[in-house]
């Protein structure tokens, strides 16, 4: 799992599974959002698009 907070100030947690990520908005701890699933190929390259999507918003 990776926390990150995005520019806006929202905490978000992308949890890896074996064939896809979750991505969960943890702003608020007692009401978390599942705001997105996507399938991904490996590790890497969803770290790797993760990071880059990051760090073009901030």
């Amino acid at each position: 799992m990776q926390v990150m907070t995005a520019p806006d100030g929202r905490v978000y947690a992308y949890q890896a599974g074996w064939n896809d990520v979750h991505i969960t908005d943890v702003t608020d701890p007692y009401n978390t959002t599942v705001v997105g699933i996507t399938s991904t190929p490996t590790h890497k390259s969803w770290m790797s698009n993760i990071w880059s999507t990051m760090e073009m918003n901030s």
